[in-house]
């Protein structure tokens, strides 16, 4: 009997000394991720698209232009994740040879 308390009591042992190694592990992984670093889960996971800048709009008054540029605007918004009418405003206001 005693024998087998003590083969138990040596997984128990390895069990918790495994479970502070990723205990150390999740903290350290969470305090690299918060200064801006990212896992090498989400490098693997989302490869970057890199989107061409939309040509540029020439005033033309017809539907048909418009409507490509748009599009274009679209996608190139789409593909570099601006979601925010902000982050969209200023892509204008540093882009401003594309809208002239």
């Amino acid at each position: 009997m005693k024998k087998g308390i003590t083969f138990l009591e040596c997984r128990l042992i390895e069990a918790l000394s495994t479970i502070e190694t990723m205990k150390a592990e999740m903290k350290a992984f969470k305090e690299g991720v918060k200064v801006g670093g990212s896992s090498s889960l989400d490098r693997d996971r989302e490869a970057k698209v890199e989107a061409p800048k939309p040509p540029m709009f020439k005033g033309i008054r017809d539907a048909q232009e418009v409507e490509n540029f748009l599009w274009h605007l679209e996608n190139y918004f789409k593909y570099n994740r601006l979601k925010s009418d902000k982050s969209k405003a200023n892509f204008f206001f540093d882009n401003r040879e594309i809208c002239m």
